[in-house]
C-alpha cells in the first residue's frame, strides 16, 4: 500500500451523494477538521446540497459546487457566518479523489467544496482538506471531469441529487427548515430565464454576483450596474457596498486582488463623479502585502433622480498603475 494511504489519519463518518454520475462516498477527517466536517454533514442533513450542480470544472485539477444557486455567487455558512480553516500535516492533496473547502481567503469557509481530479499541491495549508471519496465510485466522481467544458463552465452540468448520511460522529444535530434552493441550471430552461437582481443587503455572502470576467488586459473596465430597487433613498444610508477583485486562472486557484467596502452614508460617495479607491488586501500574502502600490478600483456612483427608490454605482476600472495625485 502507498505510503500516501498509510499516513493520512483514520476517517469518522461517511456521506452517500447521490449524483447524475453515480453514487459517490465520501468518508471525513473528523478529528482533524471538526469545523468544517460538522458543516458538511448539518448542510448535508438540512438537503442544502439536494438539487445543486457542479458548476465549475477544470479538467485535471477540480470540480467545485456546494452552493444553492449552482452559480458560485457566494457562499451559506451553517452559522450565519464564515468558520476557520483547519490544516494537518498529514494531510496534503496528493492525489485525486480528495474533498476540499472552497474559500475567499483565510478563515472564510462556508457551503462550496470541490473535488481534486489530479494532485493540487498549489491548495496545500490554503484550503481545508476534509474527506475523500472512497472505494469504486472515485470512478464515479472522476466522470465529473468529463464531456465538453467551456472556460470551466460544463455545457452539461452533473448535478447532486440528494445526500445521504451514513455515519454521524457529531451529538446533537438535527435538520434545520430551509428555503427551497434556487438552482441556477443552463440544463433547465426555465432557470435560463433567471436573472440575478439587486438586494438590500449588499455585504451577504448569499447575495454576493459576478461581474464578467475581462481578460488580456491590465486596466480592466466591467462598466456594472448595481440596482437597489424599492427602497427609499433615506434607506440607502444604511447600506454598503463590497467589491473584490481578482486574477482569474484557468489553471490554478485565482489569486485576490484586493477588496473595497463602501459605506453609502458617506455624502461624498454619490455626487455623480469618479472616485478611486485603493483595494484593501482581505489576506496576508507575500505578494499582496510587498507590492509598492496597491490597484485601486474607480467608481462612479450617482443616485436616480427620477425614481427615489433607486441607486445605481458603476463599477468603472481597475487601475493597476501607480497615480501620482491624490487619491479618494
Amino acid at each position: 500500500m502507498s505510503n500516501i494511504y498509510i499516513e493520512e489519519p483514520t476517517t469518522r463518518g461517511k456521506v452517500l451523494l447521490d449524483t447524475t454520475v453515480g453514487n459517490i462516498e465520501i468518508e471525513l477527517f473528523s478529528n482533524e477538521c471538526p469545523l468544517a466536517c460538522r458543516n458538511f454533514l448539518q448542510l448535508c442533513m438540512d438537503g442544502y446540497y439536494d438539487g445543486t450542480i457542479f458548476y465549475r470544472v477544470v479538467p485535471n485539477f477540480i470540480a467545485q459546487g456546494g452552493y444553492s444557486t449552482g452559480t458560485g455567487e457566494g457562499t451559506e455558512p451553517t452559522s450565519g457566518k464564515f468558520f476557520q480553516d483547519e490544516f494537518d500535516t498529514r494531510l496534503c492533496y496528493n492525489r485525486r479523489g480528495l474533498v476540499g473547502m472552497v474559500n475567499q481567503g483565510p478563515n472564510t469557509n462556508a457551503s462550496q467544496f470541490f473535488f481534486t481530479l489530479d494532485s493540487t499541491p498549489e491548495f496545500d495549508k490554503k484550503n481545508t482538506l476534509f474527506g475523500k471519496v472512497i472505494g469504486n465510485t472515485l470512478f464515479n466522481m472522476l466522470k465529473l471531469g468529463e464531456g465538453e467544458i467551456i472556460d470551466d463552465i460544463p455545457v452539461h452540468k452533473h448535478k447532486i441529487i440528494k445526500t445521504e448520511i451514513i455515519s454521524n460522529p457529531f451529538d446533537n444535530m438535527v435538520p434545520r427548515p430551509r428555503a427551497k434552493s434556487q438552482i441556477i441550471d443552463d440544463n433547465d430552461e426555465e432557470n435560463k430565464k433567471s436573472k440575478p437582481t439587486g438586494s438590500d443587503k449588499a455585504i451577504n455572502a448569499e447575495n454576493k454576483r459576478r461581474i464578467k470576467h475581462v481578460s488580456k488586459t491590465l486596466n480592466p473596465v466591467w462598466n456594472h450596474t448595481v440596482i437597489y430597487g424599492n427602497m427609499h433613498r433615506e434607506e440607502v444610508q444604511y447600506k454598503k457596498l463590497e467589491f473584490t477583485v481578482w486574477d482569474y486562472d484557468r489553471f490554478k486557484a485565482n489569486d485576490f486582488l484586493g477588496q473595497v467596502i463602501i459605506d453609502l452614508k458617506n455624502p461624498n460617495v454619490i455626487d455623480d463623479k469618479p472616485h478611486w479607491y485603493r483595494l484593501q488586501a482581505l489576506r496576508s500574502r507575500e505578494e499582496i502585502t510587498n507590492r509598492s502600490s496597491s490597484p485601486r478600483l474607480n467608481i462612479l456612483a450617482s443616485a436616480d433622480s427620477t425614481n427615489s427608490s433607486t441607486l445605481t454605482i458603476n463599477k468603472n476600472s481597475v487601475n493597476t498603475q501607480p497615480r501620482t495625485n491624490q487619491q479618494k
